[in-house]
């Protein structure tokens, strides 16, 4: 028979009996939970204890240090110590090997600037030689250094000025004839006849003073016959040197600066050495 085919009041009744019976607890009921709690709280007790057992154990084994954890860590102290230290003696020899090298291309430049060195000294031995031998050949023993001058005559005609500046470019000067012995000389050298050739005098500001590019005097006695004569005003003021077969009068001739005439250059001559000189020098 079902609930609801009951009459509405024994309905009510089944309803509040099961009611009841769901919600008494009895002692025993009781009893039951607090077992389940307790075990559950001694579980739970014992489960921290092993926990921090396990936990201080492991942090006691982690922290323990034996003899043989000393020793290892002895020996990789030493390793790292060892290591470091050939570490750094491969670099000391690394340097080394460096500085080697360089001290072996500084000696080979050395040798090379040796055999160099010895090269020249052989040439400058060679040099002296042909020197000596060409000082023996102009200057023999037992002669003197001359004490002259050498000339050249030019095959060029120029104004008075620019041969002055013609013998200075090579070294000389225009002629300047100190002696009548040097004069003779000029006389004997001149290579055309009858045909003048600037030498190195000249008339200064004072009509009638004639004087040398050194600043020396000219001597009177040197001038042909009826000069200087400054011929018809033309300012003669520069001086020539001619050999006159014709006429029989050799000497100087004033004529005009302007005009264009060969020359004189002179000059003193090479340095003359003895061989003894380079045998000083070469040795």
């Amino acid at each position: 028979m079902l609930l609801r085919e009951l009459p509405s009041a024994s309905r009510d009744r089944i309803e509040q009996e099961s009611v009841r019976r769901m919600c008494s607890i009895t002692p025993t009921h009781l009893g039951l939970l607090s077992l389940t709690v307790l075990l559950i709280t001694l579980a739970t007790s014992i489960g921290l204890r092993m926990q921090d057992r396990i936990e201080q154990e492991s942090v006691r084994r982690m922290c323990s240090i034996t003899p043989t954890h000393l020793g290892l860590l002895s020996l990789t102290v030493l390793l790292i110590t060892l290591a470091t230290s050939i570490g750094l003696r491969m670099q000391g020899l690394q340097v080394n090997s460096e500085l080697l090298h360089r001290v072996n291309e500084l000696d080979g430049k050395f040798q090379n600037l040796s055999a160099t060195l010895q090269q020249n000294r052989e040439n400058g031995k060679a040099l002296c030689s042909i020197l000596r031998t060409q000082a023996e050949l102009l200057c023999p023993d037992g002669w003197q250094i001359p004490t002259q001058s050498i000339y050249k005559f030019s095959t060029k005609k120029l104004n008075w000025t620019v041969a002055k500046n013609e013998c200075e470019s090579q070294n000389s000067h225009l002629l300047i004839i100190d002696t009548q012995q040097e004069e003779n000389l000029i006389f004997d050298s001149i290579p055309k006849k009858n045909i003048q050739y600037f030498i190195g005098f000249f008339e200064n500001e004072t009509e009638g003073n004639w004087i040398w590019i050194d600043g020396s005097p000219v001597r009177s006695n040197g001038w042909q016959r009826n000069q200087p004569d400054n011929w018809k005003n033309s300012n003669e003021a520069c001086g020539t040197i001619i050999v006159d077969f014709f006429l029989h009068n050799s000497g100087w001739n004033d004529v005009s600066c302007s005009s264009q005439y060969h020359f004189v250059c002179e000059k003193l001559p090479p340095f003359c050495s003895a061989a003894a000189d380079f045998g000083n020098l070469c040795t």
